[in-house]
């Protein structure tokens, strides 16, 4: 089961919950809507951020398994690739970067004077150690399926062969060169990724426990329940005007909520319960959308749900709304399409009349597919978790009124994802959360035939070809244009039913300024500061 497929299964609302860390839209107690922010404020330099930070359990880029694990990574190690204030690809480490014509070879050129922050220069020897580190044979790592387009990535990873990942080659200390299998334009955007900061080629298994990046912050050292990291004053193109980071530890997203309320920290993700209230405390800057969302699969493969036009009822049945205010009250927006907004290549209620709720539209187009009343029984399959068997329970009473008998078939957590890819779900709950922001992220994997995550097992040639050629453009507005013609074209077969798009939960305390959240769940260190005294925790 891919990483993929991981989240698929595993984006439930109690796992959402806890991913509050994360999001991808301007947002924090320093922006220009906070009403903490006063015109008199000015940048200061000084004092320590301090963060609460619950489920991190490794510093090294490559295990990074949860939102603050990314984000640390993203603050002790630098990318190949940044993005910029569009969400394109820009330089980070590689001051630029050459595609062939084919979209399928991307030669980086590294910056001169980028160091480690034990002063060794950061070199092409290390960007390829770094990535063949990630894929290596036996890797755990979360990442390692992004590189699945390198050349050379089956026999690396999967077959254990000698020598490395073929496709990737450092001609020269500041050259490096990426061989992908086919056309994949947007590739520079993985390689922006957090879980992709260069590390050192002689980076060991233990290398979390005592980092070494290029990144704006470095390690310090770490006492009971902190994490101490300092500001890299050699950073470029500047330091950050902070002097470090504290990262306390929690256990719980409650716990960590808490620890702001009490004044320990400055920044704390927000439980789902307390989003209100915490909305009310510090503003409506650290609720955002994210790059994620959960959505009911339809198995367009059943024999009961191969008739579009009963997979079209099931959308129009379906009351999303009272679904997402039922099961997530506030901690969710309702999706409007396949793509989250935020990103580039969202198109503002994409679903159009779609996903109307229109129950007379429902009984109409199950009486046009079973004219003889033999309407199928749809099983419902879930993950047994009480977020989900509620909101299941919604859709089959939902389904019920509009004259498709339904029956609920729940799945202990730890069965549910072999069930989505071995077994025979029909209408089934499941997630999605991206791994660089474009709208190829939530189309290619889930909708092109034979791809792992394509769990709802679309077979459509123009759909196919449409992502193809999107991948092979090199054009962005043109490659752009593409992913949402591509959009419409999957959403015209009605393979799945949009729920909900999950939203950013951070609280953010009064000292803080100019705090702005990253598509991957970061922010930019260079740009915050506190307004305490210079020097102070």
């Amino acid at each position: 089961m891919s990483r993929r497929t991981t989240w698929l299964v595993a984006t439930t609302g109690v796992v959402a919950a806890s991913l509050g860390v994360a999001g991808f839209v301007a947002f924090g107690g320093g922006s220009d809507d906070s009403p903490f922010t006063s015109p008199d404020d000015r940048p200061r330099r000084g004092g320590t951020l301090t963060i609460a930070a619950p489920d991190l359990t490794s510093l090294d880029p490559a295990r990074a398994r949860n939102p603050i694990e990314v984000m640390v990574a993203d603050h002790l190690y630098d990318t190949l690739v940044t993005f910029d204030d569009d969400l394109d690809p820009a330089p980070g480490v590689a001051e630029g970067w050459e595609p062939s014509f084919d979209q399928q070879t991307f030669t980086f050129t590294l910056r001169e004077g980028v160091t480690f922050h034990d002063g060794r220069p950061v070199t092409s020897a290390d960007v390829k150690a770094t990535l063949e580190r990630i894929s290596a044979p036996g890797s755990t790592s979360d990442f390692r399926f992004l590189l699945e387009d390198v050349t050379g990535y089956e026999a690396h990873h999967v077959e254990g062969q000698g020598g490395g990942l073929s496709g990737v080659t450092a001609p020269d200390p500041r050259t490096v060169v990426i061989e992908l299998s086919e056309p994949f334009a947007q590739f520079p955007a993985v390689l922006g990724n957090p879980g992709f900061g260069i590390v050192p080629a002689d980076a060991g298994a233990d290398f979390g426990e005592s980092p070494i990046g290029s990144g704006p912050m470095k390690f310090e050292g770490r006492d009971d329940d902190v994490i101490h990291l300092v500001a890299n004053a050699a950073y470029e193109p500047d330091p950050a005007y902070i002097d470090g980071i504290d990262l306390v530890l929690s256990e719980s997203t409650t716990e960590a909520y808490e620890a702001l309320r009490d004044g320990v920290v400055d920044l704390a993700p927000v439980p789902a319960d307390d989003v209100n209230a915490a909305r009310d405390a510090y503003g409506d800057a650290g609720f955002g959308p994210l790059m994620a969302g959960v959505f009911y699969g339809m198995n367009t493969a059943a024999p009961d749900l191969a008739d579009p036009r009963m997979r079209a009822a099931i959308l129009a049945a379906v009351d999303r709304t009272r679904i997402v205010d039922l099961a997530y009250r506030s901690s969710v927006i309702v999706a409007d399409g396949l793509v989250p907004s935020g990103i580039p290549g969202w198109v503002e209620n994409a679903c159009g009349d779609r996903c109307v709720h229109d129950p007379d539209r429902a009984r109409s187009l199950v009486a046009e597919a079973f004219p003889d009343g033999s309407v199928p029984e749809i099983t419902i399959d879930f993950d047994d978790d009480p977020v989900q068997a509620l909101m299941a329970g919604a859709i089959e009473a939902d389904l019920e009124a509009v004259g498709i008998p339904a029956t609920l078939r729940p799945h202990a957590f730890g069965d549910y994802g072999p069930f989505l890819i071995q077994g025979d779900p029909e209408l089934f709950r499941s997630g999605w959360t991206a791994d660089y922001p474009s709208a190829d992220a939530f189309l290619y994997p889930l909708f092109v035939s034979g791809q792992d995550d394509n769990l709802v097992r679309l077979d459509v040639e123009s759909v196919d070809n449409l992502l193809r050629e999107a991948r092979a453009e090199p054009d962005p507005r043109e490659r752009r244009a593409r992913y949402r013609e591509a959009e419409q074209l999957v959403l015209d077969q009605y393979p799945v039913v949009p729920v909900a798009q999950f939203t950013n939960r951070w609280a953010v305390g009064e000292e803080v300024r100019r705090f702005e959240m990253t598509p991957l769940g970061t922010f930019d260190v260079a740009r915050l500061f506190l307004t305490r005294a210079p020097g102070s925790g």
